[in-house]
């Protein structure tokens, strides 16, 4: 996964303020650095979850496995709030950064476009398990996860297959369910793909074309 290198830095704000777009500049470094940081861990998980854990430390690849799985979901959902802030600046919203519900105050502000897009993207599946997965490593334990070996042989390394699956609670139907650990790159994909598009938006409604 490449993340675009198109930024707006360059570009002239239409109505904010000096210290507005300053501060949207500083927010929306922010929002790269946690996809960068995203990407890293995305990677890092991968390599984790390659083999069994029982052929190397046990412990020590069971402990690798969640600080990337909690890592990953945690700087996922902390991207997308960093992008709220970018909002909350360029669109001179008002809210504080110590609101408890920034995006309801933030929201009054944007352009019925920009709301419609983030509410119907909020809503959709992928968001709200990739919110409950933050939430369960924020609030809660740890992201559950699980793996499975199978094969024939009577060495540690006679293995066949190996999987990984993460698990959650999914409350329409009130049950657990499990998700292979493979759905963390679409998870990726979708986010990035919704805070580029966001952006683009951004920059229709916020900043001039270069001259």
């Amino acid at each position: 996964m490449v993340i675009g290198k198109r930024t707006f830095e360059n570009l002239k704000a239409k109505n904010a303020s000096t210290e507005s777009y300053q501060s949207w500049t500083s927010f929306h470094f922010n929002t790269r650095l946690k996809l960068n940081g995203i990407d890293y861990f995305l990677r890092q998980l991968r390599s984790a979850t390659c083999r069994p854990d029982h052929l190397g430390l046990p412990l020590l690849a069971y402990s690798f496995r969640q600080w990337y799985l909690d890592a990953f979901f945690f700087e996922s959902m902390s991207a997308y709030e960093s992008l709220i802030q970018e909002l909350n600046a360029i669109y001179e919203c008002g809210a504080k950064m110590t609101d408890r519900n920034m995006l309801s105050k933030v929201k009054r502000k944007l352009p019925s476009d920009l709301v419609t897009l983030i509410v119907k993207e909020r809503e959709k599946d992928w968001f709200r398990k990739l919110q409950w997965y933050r939430n369960s490593v924020s609030h809660r334990f740890r992201t559950p996860s699980n793996d499975m070996t199978a094969g024939s042989g009577d060495k540690p390394w006679h293995y066949d297959e190996y999987e990984v699956t993460i698990y959650y609670f999914d409350e329409d139907v009130e049950d657990w369910k499990e998700e292979n650990i493979k759905v963390c790159g679409v998870y990726f994909t979708k986010m990035l793909d919704h805070i580029n598009v966001v952006w683009e938006k951004m920059k229709e409604h916020c900043f001039l074309e270069p001259d």
